[in-house]
């Protein structure tokens, strides 16, 4: 079922995930499979879908909100006020918190994103706890990024439409738990590591 990405339909999103439903949303980059972060139910479902048990990122509706599940290291405060929100997911030393043991599947780290999406940060709110991410693919293969593709796929799930395509090469994924940053994945935004920082948007 395909259901417009707007405020009004955002009631819609949240009783899903409240009632255990998995959902796919739109991000700033790729289509994302979505579940509450602290619902181990139905992230097992998602898991299974993948066919996959990795580390899950989650969704934070701000910057503020970062340090009740990550330590930050003080000279990547400002960097984090740059990227975020953006296209980017951040990896932190976790702390210790109430979200599922799936989301880390034995890491000490926890991913971290805040997409620039209104419609994503505004579900996130209304929850007033984080939710999933992970790309809308099984594991190994490429994530769908047409609608109409991702609707038969996964007919039995309600799909919150923003674009019929989202065609990313998904978030850039920073390691910043130590002292130098290690850049794990590059997506849709280069980042070079220097005295700078710079970031190429």
């Amino acid at each position: 079922m395909i259901i417009p990405a707007i405020e009004k339909n955002l009631s819609i999103a949240k009783e899903a995930l409240k009632n255990g439903e998995p959902i796919i949303y739109p991000t700033d980059t790729l289509y994302s499979f979505g579940a509450i972060a602290t619902d181990s139910k139905t992230i097992d479902i998602i898991n299974n879908l993948k066919k996959r048990q990795s580390p899950l990122s989650v969704v934070l509706s701000s910057i503020s909100k970062i340090e009740n599940y990550g330590f930050i290291n003080k000279q990547y405060k400002s960097l984090i006020d740059d990227i975020l929100p953006g296209k980017f997911t951040i990896l932190l030393k976790s702390k210790n918190h109430n979200l599922s043991p799936l989301i880390q599947s034995d890491s000490e780290l926890i991913g971290i994103r805040i997409p620039n999406h209104i419609f994503t940060i505004e579900l996130v709110k209304s929850l007033s706890e984080p939710i999933i991410t992970t790309s809308i693919n099984v594991h190994g293969e490429k994530p769908l990024i047409d609608i109409e593709q991702i609707e038969r796929e996964y007919p039995q799930i309600k799909i919150f439409y923003d674009k019929n395509r989202l065609d990313s090469k998904g978030s850039t994924i920073l390691n910043l738990s130590q002292k130098n940053i290690k850049v794990v994945r590059e997506g849709d935004v280069s980042f070079q590591i220097s005295n700078k920082q710079k970031i190429n948007k």
